[in-house]
């Protein structure tokens, strides 16, 4: 669908409450649809022609313990119970494993706190 359910957004809220004990940044991936707005008023709303499908929740980059300025960029999708990835998720995910990205697929806090 496209857009964050209340679930999500208080699982990264939880992450949000952990993740900056990683040194590095990080933040929510905007998924959210655009606004249709006629006469300064919102009609309606489609889909985000400029999203890449398939982006993670959560993207960031962790710094090196050293600090040696080397930074591993990460990529944390959240799902509930039994979800599975969609097909332009595992596409992300496939790209983004061959960068060099540091994948998580969490479904809770311990499957991010045990990669980061």
């Amino acid at each position: 669908s496209g857009y964050a359910t209340m679930q999500e957004l208080s699982r990264y809220k939880e992450l949000g409450c952990v993740l900056p004990a990683v040194k590095g940044v990080y933040g929510r991936v905007n998924t959210m649809a655009v606004p249709v707005v006629v006469r300064s008023r919102i009609k309606a709303y489609r889909k985000n022609p400029y999203i890449f499908l398939g982006m993670p929740d959560i993207m960031g980059f962790r710094t090196s313990e050293k600090d040696d300025g080397f930074v591993t960029p990460f990529a944390i999708e959240c799902k509930q119970g039994d979800e599975v990835l969609r097909t332009a998720q595992g596409i992300f995910k496939d790209y983004a494993v061959r960068a060099g990205y540091i994948y998580i697929l969490a479904r809770d806090l311990d499957d991010v706190a045990e990669v980061l």
